[in-house]
């Protein structure tokens, strides 16, 4: 009986359902370490729709249920494959062509495979459906066994537990104490990088921000991943007892990202009676929200779904962008603005909203901790050097390097114009940190994998390229302050801490860590000499 019932399932045409979800679970199975079961859901559901819905629309014009079926999973298989193929052959053809030419292709395999299974037998047709059904239910039980696997020993480990630092001042009155900003500006490299690697003069810049009171370091980053980098600073210890729990084999980034979530410098500000302000980065990633803030930005922004960046992975891999390419040169407009210049563009004003809304949050009453991550000057580099929008075809056009200080020039217009602002309109002068948590990549770096470049075979140039950062502190009413040139960010709130709450925190020694790469994120070595 249990048998009949098996074949029963197995003949019955229920393979879309598996092709559907499969690139879902496979690509999260594959990208496991960077995600959260979170970030599944929502592209799981999606992609289970989308499915469905073709199969409907198919079986309205094929009568039968298992040949719609079967031309619907053949339609998946192709749509999700659409990335791969590209990736493959996008030495040799453009985007734009490869698209166009993969729609038609699409359309005439549907038509042939329509034509083949109308002249197949109704024993044929059973044949393959109990074929495509043995091959889905196969592919889905790998990604999901190995998911399962992985989210077990996530359990089983719980490594997330954060090391308290001891503060001694119980004193937990707010009057007049100041609101604190940490504005992180990605990858932005110190004044000697942006001179000797980019041969770009920032002195005027530099020479602004001293005439506002900020004092300069010439320092470099403790890590050079973000993730380390702010987990590190945000907790104001190394990651030294994590990576020794972890292994350095080790790849989940999950308790990474658990520390960076719940880190010390936000739980010590809520308990002085601090509301918290955060502003993440909107496209969906380590710090996109934070579920102990009084205000998530995006969480708060009338604008489109904000989705994950494993969403928008998975996105990229299908057929999603050329099609609505076509549709929109059929329309010969943007009928439908997400394509990727429209994702660009959705980039570069949602970066300048970041900032006037995060300008505006000074006229907000009761003092506050504001983190900013803001995705300038990191790519895509989508400003021209006067603040305009640059279009995707334009940045194509120039030089890596051309493009970055296009960045930082705008970054620079954007920077001056917001501290301008909290200064102007604060109720009490703000202690404000602008940081880069890492240096920009060294060219010839960043034009490789990224993700698998060994850090061991770096030269020193590259060290000093990639971790050299911008580091400026306006500390305001203190005479003394305790700033020093080589102070890193692992001691920056120990110092602000110790200045306006009486803590007595002793600064650590300030040491530079390379990760061998950027997938063994527990796996560091000290490069401090390279910088002393």
């Amino acid at each position: 009986m249990k048998f009949k019932r098996l074949n029963i399932l197995v003949e019955k045409a229920l393979h879309p359902i598996g092709f559907a979800i499969f690139p879902v679970l496979s690509l999260f199975s594959h990208n496991f370490d960077a995600q959260t079961l979170d970030s599944l859901i929502l592209p799981f559901i999606i992609s289970l729709i989308v499915g469905l819905v073709i199969w409907i629309l198919i079986k309205l014009f094929v009568r039968s249920w298992e040949i719609s079926a079967l031309i619907t999973s053949i339609i998946l298989l192709l749509v999700f494959s659409y990335g791969h193929l590209f990736s493959i052959l996008n030495d040799y053809i453009s985007e734009s062509s490869f698209g166009s030419g993969y729609l038609m292709v699409l359309g005439m395999i549907m038509f042939f495979i329509h034509s083949m299974l109308l002249k197949k037998n109704k024993t044929t047709i059973k044949k393959f459906t109990t074929l495509f059904n043995i091959v889905a239910i196969t592919l889905i039980i790998m990604p999901i066994s190995l998911i399962g696997y992985r989210q077990t020993l996530r359990m089983v480990k719980n490594l997330t537990a954060i090391e308290k630092i001891a503060f001694e001042n119980e004193d937990l009155t707010t009057t007049n104490q100041p609101d604190i900003y940490y504005i992180i500006v990605e990858r932005y490299g110190s004044q000697d990088v942006l001179k000797e690697s980019y041969d770009f003069d920032n002195s005027e810049f530099i020479k602004f921000l001293e005439g506002q009171g900020f004092y300069i370091a010439k320092s470099q980053a403790n890590y050079h991943f973000t993730i380390t980098s702010l987990a590190s600073s945000l907790n104001m210890d190394y990651l030294t007892d994590l990576e020794k729990k972890m292994g350095t084999e080790e790849t989940d980034q999950y308790p990474l990202a658990e520390h960076l979530e719940n880190n010390t410098v936000i739980d010590y500000m809520k308990s002085r009676g601090y509301q918290y302000l955060h502003f993440g980065y909107e496209q969906g990633g380590l710090t996109t929200q934070n579920p102990h803030a009084d205000f998530n930005y995006n969480l708060n922004k009338r604008a489109p779904l904000n989705v994950s960046k494993f969403f928008g992975i998975l996105i990229s891999q299908t057929i999603y962008d050329p099609l609505v390419s076509l549709i929109n040169r059929v329309a010969k407009y943007d009928l439908i603005p997400d394509t990727a210049e429209g994702r660009r563009k959705r980039y570069y004003d949602l970066t300048l909203d970041q900032f006037k809304q995060l300008g505006n949050s000074a006229k907000i009453p009761g003092p506050k901790f504001v983190f900013a991550h803001t995705f300038i000057p990191h790519d895509p580099h989508v400003f021209e050097a006067d603040g305009s929008y640059m279009n995707q075809k334009t940045a194509q056009s120039l030089s890596y390097k051309q493009s970055y200080i296009n960045q930082i020039i705008a970054t620079n217009k954007i920077l001056k114009d917001l501290i301008e602002a909290l200064q102007k309109d604060s109720r009490v002068q703000p202690v404000i940190i602008i940081q880069a948590d890492e240096g920009p990549y060294p060219e010839k770096i960043w034009k490789s994998d990224t993700q698998t470049f060994k850090w061991m075979k770096a030269t020193k140039d590259e060290f000093k390229e990639k971790f050299g950062i911008l580091n400026a502190y306006y500390l305001p009413g203190k005479t003394t302050t305790g700033l020093y040139p080589a102070i890193t960010p692992v001691n920056s709130f120990r110092l602000v801490f110790n200045l306006y709450f009486g803590e007595n925190l002793p600064f650590l020694p300030d040491k530079i860590y390379a990760n061998v790469d950027k997938m063994h994120i527990y796996n560091s070595f000290e490069i401090t000499k390279i910088f002393r």
